[in-house]
């Protein structure tokens, strides 16, 4: 049996060498992840190829990032009653198309925006009228959780709706008109007295 024998020398150039090669993996893995390669280089262009590769074949359900939106059965809102002398309107909004901390035993001006949200894109004729919450009235189950919400709206006709005030969504007022007898509180439109 024949050993064969190494001298330190020759061991020392094999180790060198895989540490050199190491060294060019780890130098090229920090000059990708910090982009430190110079604009038109070889290496460069190969990153921003992958880049635009990876944005224009990645299926889109893979980040699952679409819009949350709540769709709407016909069960969840249904009209009550409507007054057409008083131009009111009573729907029945099922709770469970609210967010649970969204849900309230009583009425908040958080409710009454979320409401007003949920009748302006789930009720056709509402979507394209100016209307007003006036009334929410829960209505719980026996173990007292809330089921549904009777919402009670007042629809707006168009000369007095362009008389108002606009606000945002956050109820800041877009428009000052100080000769306007209406503010705002919450989520309702109260007389000055």
């Amino acid at each position: 049996m024949e050993i064969e024998c190494c001298t330190c020398a020759t061991a020392r150039l094999l180790t060198v060498r895989q540490s050199t090669n190491m060294r060019k993996v780890w130098r090229g893995i920090v000059r990708t992840v910090f982009w430190s390669f110079e604009r038109g280089s070889w290496p460069y262009d190969l990153m921003v190829v992958a880049i635009v590769l990876f944005v224009l074949l990645t299926p889109r359900t893979l980040f699952h990032d679409q819009p949350q939106s709540i769709a709407l059965a016909s069960s969840d809102v249904q009209l009550l009653s409507e007054d057409g002398e008083n131009q009111t309107r009573t729907y029945r909004l099922n709770a469970k198309i609210l967010k649970p901390e969204k849900r309230a035993k009583e009425p908040t001006p958080e409710l009454e925006r979320e409401t007003h949200d949920i009748l302006s894109r789930a009720v056709d004729d509402l979507k394209e009228r100016t209307f007003q919450v006036t009334r929410i009235d829960p209505l719980r189950a026996p173990d007292g959780s809330v089921v549904y919400y009777d919402v009670t709206v007042h629809l707006l006709t168009e000369r007095f709706a362009s008389s108002l005030p606009s606000f945002s969504q956050h109820g800041t007022r877009h428009s000052a008109n100080a000769s306007n007898p209406l503010c705002y509180h919450g989520a309702r439109f109260q007389a000055r007295s």
